[in-house]
Parts: C-alpha cells; sequence; structure tokens
C-alpha cells in the first residue's frame, strides 16, 4: 500500500505531461427505421374497390365531365338607362308628372333567347338622378321582375339639382330568389328586361319651372348574376374541349408487362338538360410512362351520337341516358388498358340544339340540370405481371464527420410479411443531385409470393428477409448522395411453375414490413 501512495504522484505526472493519443474504437449498432402495413386501398381509390367470391374486383364509376346552366348562360354585366324628358313647365309641390311609362332594355347574350331566368345570386346597382330644383319622390318599377309574385319595387327620395349638377340618390338590391320574365312588354320576345319610372314633385315643397332640356333619369347596372333556372333557347353552341385524367401510380412503372382479362368499359352520356345535343369522341388515347401509346379504336370515335334531351319538371326530372360500350368484340379495349396509360385524353366536341330552336323555345334547364360523362367499368383484379418495373424517387441527405463518430459500414434490413400473390425484386439506386447513380445496391433475395406460403388468420403469407450490403467504399460516398431510387421488379408466379400468370387479388390482402440498419460505427474522440 505503501509502494502505491509513494508511486500514484509519478505516474499522475507521467500521465499529465505525456501528448495524449487520439482514442478510436468500433461497435455495432441495431437500429429500427420504419414499421407499417400496405392494402390495396394504399394504391387504389378505395371507392373503386368491391369484393366478389373473396376477391377484390375493380369497380370504376367516376364522373369525368359535366356541363351545367353556368356553362351555358353567363349573364352578363349589363347597364341600363331609362331616360326622360321634361316639358316646358311649372310644377307645383306634389306633382306626378312621369308615371306608367314602361320601357325595354336587350341583356346581350348572342344567338341564346331567354324567355325566363331565376336568379341564384347577384343584384342591380341603382341611381336616380334628379334635375328638378325641389325634392322628388321616384318609383322604380321593374315589370316582369318577382318573387313570391310581388313585382320588384323601390322608392327613392332624391335630393333637388339641376340639369347640369343632378341630384342623386343610389341603392342596391339583391336579387336571390326573383325570377324575371324576360319576353318584354308584348309577351312574344326574349332578352327583355322592363323598367318603369314615376316621378312625384315633394308635396312640401316649393313649386318649380321645368325646361325641356332636362331630364329625369334612372340607372341600374346588373352585377355579377348568377342564374339557377333557364327557359327558352340556347343557341347552337359548339363545345370542344381535351378532358386528361392522369393516373400517379401508373407513372412509377418503369417498364414491363400487365396481363389483364378481357372488360369492359363504358362511357355513359346522362343529360339532365331539357335541350337535345349530339356528341363526337375526336380522340381516346393514353400514354404512359415510357411515351408508348396507344389510341382506342372503336366505331364511335369520329362519328356523331345524338343525346336526347331530359324530360318532365324540376321536381320530376328525367335526364336521358346513351351509353358507349368499349369490349373485347368492338374494340382495343385489352391493349388500351394494358398500356397502363397515366396520361388519359379524351376530346370530344359537343353540340346543344344541332337542328335549331326545334322547341319553340321551351328548353329548360334547372338547379339539378347537368349533362354528364361517366366513366364506367367492372373487372376482376386477375392481373399478371412479368417483370413489371415500379420506380419511386425520394429525397436522401446523410452527413457525418470523419473526424469524430462516423458510419464505417453497415446494411440495410427489410422483414416482410406478403399476403399479395406477387413477388418483387429490390433495388436501391443512390444519385447525386443531378440524378446520375452512384452506387446500385441490389438485394440479397427476394420479397416472395404469398403462393409459396402457408394459410395464417384465412389467407396465404410468406415471410421475407432481405438485406442491402453498404460496401465500405459507397459509405465514403453517402454526403454526396441527393436522391434515392428504389425499383421493385414484380411478377405473378404459378406456386408450381415459377412461370407468371394472372392471379386474383384475395380479400385483406396485405404487405406488412420492418425496415432497420446494422451499422458500424467509429467513435473519435
Amino acid at each position: 500500500m505503501k509502494q502505491i501512495l509513494t508511486y500514484f504522484p509519478l505516474v499522475l505526472l507521467l500521465l499529465v505531461g505525456c501528448k495524449r493519443e487520439q482514442a478510436v474504437w468500433e461497435s455495432d449498432w441495431q437500429a429500427p427505421l420504419l414499421k407499417d402495413s400496405l392494402t390495396l386501398d394504399h394504391l387504389v381509390e378505395e371507392s373503386f374497390l368491391s369484393v366478389n367470391g373473396g376477391y377484390y374486383e375493380l369497380d370504376i364509376d367516376r364522373t369525368i365531365y359535366e356541363l351545367n346552366l353556368a356553362d351555358v348562360v353567363d349573364i352578363p354585366d349589363t347597364t341600363v338607362k331609362h331616360i326622360k324628358s321634361l316639358p316646358n313647365f311649372n310644377v307645383p309641390p306634389g306633382t306626378s308628372f312621369v308615371s306608367n311609362e314602361v320601357k325595354e332594355h336587350i341583356i346581350a347574350l348572342g344567338d341564346i333567347e331567354l324567355k325566363e331566368i331565376r336568379i341564384k345570386s347577384g343584384g342591380i346597382a341603382i341611381s336616380v338622378l334628379n334635375p328638378i330644383g325641389t325634392k322628388t319622390f321616384f318609383t322604380v318599377e321593374l315589370p316582369g321582375v318577382t318573387k313570391n309574385g310581388i313585382t320588384l319595387s323601390q322608392e327613392f327620395i332624391a335630393p333637388a339639382g339641376t340639369n347640369a349638377n343632378p341630384g342623386q340618390i343610389d341603392g342596391f338590391v339583391d336579387l336571390t330568389g326573383y325570377k324575371m320574365d324576360l319576353r318584354g312588354t308584348n309577351q312574344g320576345s326574349f332578352n327583355k328586361i322592363q323598367s318603369k319610372l314615376s316621378v312625384k314633385s315633394d308635396p312640401a315643397g316649393p313649386t318649380v319651372t321645368t325646361s325641356n332640356m332636362d331630364s329625369v333619369k334612372f340607372l341600374f347596372t346588373m352585377n355579377d348574376v348568377k342564374i339557377d333556372y333557364a327557359r327558352g333557347y340556347f343557341g347552337n353552341q359548339l363545345l370542344t374541349d381535351t378532358i386528361t385524367e392522369n393516373i400517379e401510380a401508373f407513372n412509377k412503372i418503369a417498364s414491363g408487362l400487365i396481363d389483364l382479362p378481357a372488360s369492359n368499359l363504358e362511357l355513359e352520356l346522362v343529360n339532365g338538360l331539357k335541350v337535345s345535343a349530339k356528341v363526337k369522341l375526336t380522340e381516346l388515347k393514353n400514354t404512359n410512362n415510357q411515351g408508348n401509346e396507344v389510341a382506342m379504336a372503336h366505331s364511335s370515335i369520329n362519328s356523331w351520337i345524338t343525346i336526347n334531351s331530359a324530360t318532365g319538371t324540376e321536381s320530376a326530372l328525367n335526364p336521358s341516358t346513351t351509353t358507349l360500350e368499349f369490349n373485347a368484340a368492338n374494340s382495343n379495349t385489352e391493349q388500351f388498358l394494358e398500356n397502363h396509360g397515366a396520361k388519359n385524353d379524351i376530346g370530344f366536341e359537343l353540340q346543344l340544339n344541332p337542328w335549331g330552336n326545334v322547341s319553340g323555345g321551351w328548353d329548360e334547364i334547372f338547379p339539378q340540370s347537368s349533362l354528364k360523362v361517366n366513366l364506367k367499368g367492372n373487372m376482376p383484379l386477375n392481373v399478371g405481371l412479368t417483370d413489371l418495373v415500379l420506380k419511386d424517387t425520394f429525397d436522401f441527405s446523410f452527413k457525418q464527420d470523419f473526424s469524430k463518430t462516423h458510419v464505417k459500414s453497415g446494411m440495410i434490413w427489410l422483414k416482410a410479411t406478403n399476403a399479395f400473390p406477387l413477388s418483387g425484386d429490390v433495388t436501391l439506386y443512390l444519385m447525386d443531385a443531378s440524378g446520375n447513380v452512384i452506387a446500385t445496391i441490389v438485394g440479397s433475395d427476394e420479397v416472395s409470393s404469398s403462393v409459396y406460403g402457408s394459410v395464417v388468420n384465412g389467407i396465404l403469407q410468406k415471410q421475407s428477409y432481405v438485406e442491402f450490403v453498404i460496401p465500405d467504399n459507397v459509405v465514403d460516398l453517402l454526403e454526396t448522395v441527393q436522391q434515392l431510387s428504389v425499383s421493385m421488379k414484380l411478377n405473378t408466379p404459378n406456386a408450381n411453375t415459377n412461370v407468371s400468370e394472372q392471379v386474383m387479388i384475395p380479400e385483406k390482402a396485405f404487405f406488412g414490413f420492418k425496415i432497420g440498419a446494422k451499422l458500424k460505427v467509429e467513435a473519435r474522440i
């Protein structure tokens, strides 16, 4: 004990007096990164899936185009002037000198001829100008503009003025819920709004003199008027458009083949407008991620198709339905679908009233009226995949300091429980900011199909374990990696032959996985 106490200060002195070397050691780390489970509704909208006999079917019923009243008729902002010249006249107090004079004003609607409309929103800004040298009472009435059977009428009291500097009063009338009879005073015209102006001098005011140079004015402007009902003739309008439907999931298919069963597709034209029409499909095509384009071949392409008018009333509307069916017997539907088109284009021409005003101005469009194009189809998910490559790219960032604690080598592992009847080889691509591949890391094994597994909880399941070894030289380059691309080559093998064939996707199929890392870390202190 005495010797220890004697030598301890000496040892301590030597330690302090010598230059200390950096301590370095290595250790192994295990790190779980992610745990999740994917089902079919992660890949396909749940509303498109149905189940028949324990297997999934694709049940499509989607509106891809809709035309309604606002697309057919747009009421322009319209300013109307009602002007009445006055005579040379001595006006005693309380004199009424303009009354019951109705004027008509035209709403510019091109070849659309409306006889009646109902206002959904919007209103009229009103200004009354008084050139008389006394306070004056104005009654403004719009014959044919009614709500609950009551004609729109407003009273204004304008201050005294002159012809050069008239007294002015402004107001605004909310037209929501009003009906407008646009047939004019003789009830046989269209696009005409009526106005009537009554003027009375102030009963308590002085006698004033008017000149034939004076005129009383009533101005109103229809602002941002939207309608929910219209009756008349909606013109011989020709509407052209191309609808583009993008299926984002198909953008991730880099190559390979999809084998689908013969299936039917339908374009359903549902006309809820009481307007006759005809339509022509000018193109129906899709383009996949590799740029391959398939155009649908069908007798309806570039041929006019008649669309009958709806019948009935607002409370009991009966739309007409025209269906175009695309199947293996009349088109190249199977080739069209198997192109896995990420971009789908439907071009068309739609003509309203192709035979003119055959209804005598009794076409009608109600609030619930629309002309819809629905895409419909039902097919079992009986899918065959042959080397179908799905590829997705993510941003990636990894920083480490080689002078301190850092990763020397390691690998990422994947533990999977697969209840889908498909297998996949997984490859990782490490890329720089320009997309250039720095390193390719191939999985040690494939993710096996459920057809090689056993039944668990009523469904075939197969477990797999895949390692992605990161070589030491790649670890040194991780700081330059800006993107990580994951590629999966999918097949649907037969359990006996290992040859890909069409398989059905069972209800409740899932892909459960855990992802983690094994790392060799070098610590420097």
